[in-house]
């Protein structure tokens, strides 16, 4: 949903009883960040430093990918 001229907040609930003992949520909310035409895209996130998962690093084409990746 759109907060105001500068937030878009999204909440997900996601109920799958066979995977998960209970409906999991989550929000995320997304600002808008003044950018001046050409320049590359800026993003900010938040980040879960407790979740390895989270590092991530550019491909040789130009892409994004995750390193060490598993569900351990």
């Amino acid at each position: 949903r759109k907060v105001d001229s500068e937030t878009i907040q999204a909440d997900i609930w996601l109920y799958d009883s066979e995977a998960l003992e209970e409906p999991w949520f989550s929000r995320q909310v997304y600002k808008l960040m003044p950018q001046e035409e050409g320049d590359p895209l800026r993003l900010a996130y938040w980040w879960n430093c407790q979740e390895p998962n989270n590092l991530v690093t550019e491909t040789e084409d130009g892409g994004t990918t995750f390193l060490d990746f598993d569900f351990d």
